[in-house]
């Protein structure tokens, strides 16, 4: 049974992951699980006057203390998230978007989970103008989530065109490139995160969760009592903790 857990925070979190399995035998059974994700707003970073922005990854127990700890370098530069992230196998995967629904620039990061090095990035230009080029057909579909399946080590995409939110598109990444490959369309989906034995979970703008196949076929689980953000560009994150089986 699929138990959905709300998490309350001040700061947004875009695209929280759970850690994995080695990191989680970090943590005895009775201590909470840490969830980390992407932070692309912040209301302290207004607080006295502040106006620099520290985006980065960052962590958070489970238990619902919001005393969120910095896990990687932030600062002003480090937009590397702000529509999608996911550990998998010691790294973090990561889309970025940037730009206007006429121009925009997708950006695909990884980076190395313990030094937070680079280990590789690429970039895709989407221009109205020249809508049909190969360029901009690969920077068609921005993601919402991104979910790694541990059995089989795939990365899914929850996806969208830019700034709309009337339908959504499972897509299938390629880890190397940080190209997209559509593998269906799905209802638009928020968030999206994988159990254990690799079945995937989203929770779509209706509220309710549902059960997505790698082929993009879905079913309705049942609604969680909460309603993501119809922005489209406004990301929120989901993580199912390997251990208890429980979704945050």
């Amino acid at each position: 049974m699929m138990h959905f857990i709300r998490l309350k925070a001040r700061m947004l979190l875009a695209a929280v992951s759970c850690f994995t399995a080695c990191c989680n035998n970090l943590y005895a059974d009775s201590m909470a699980p840490q969830l980390t994700g992407f932070m692309r707003s912040s209301d302290a970073w207004g607080d006295n006057g502040q106006t620099t922005a520290y985006y980065g990854f960052y962590s958070i127990s489970a238990d619902g203390d919001v005393d969120f700890k910095a896990v990687s370098p932030t600062g002003p530069d480090n937009a590397w998230a702000n529509c999608g992230s996911v550990y998998a196998d010691g790294r973090y995967y990561c889309y970025n978007v940037d730009g206007t629904s006429m121009n925009y620039t997708l950006s695909y990061y990884v980076f190395d989970a313990d030094s937070w090095t680079s280990v590789r990035q690429n970039a895709f230009s989407y221009k109205y103008s020249d809508a049909g080029s190969e360029q901009s057909q690969k920077a068609r579909l921005v993601p919402s989530a991104l979910a790694y399946n541990p059995l089989t080590g795939v990365i899914y995409a929850v996806t969208h065109t830019f700034s709309n939110s009337e339908k959504g598109f499972l897509c299938e990444a390629d880890p190397d490139s940080g190209e997209l490959h559509s593998l269906g369309e799905i209802p638009f989906m928020k968030t999206a995160s994988c159990d254990a034995s690799g079945v995937m979970y989203g929770i779509g703008l209706d509220g309710n969760l549902y059960r997505i196949s790698g082929a993009g076929d879905v079913a309705i689980i049942g609604h969680t009592g909460y309603y993501p953000t119809r922005d489209s560009e406004i990301s929120t994150g989901s993580a199912i903790y390997f251990r208890n089986g429980k979704m945050y």
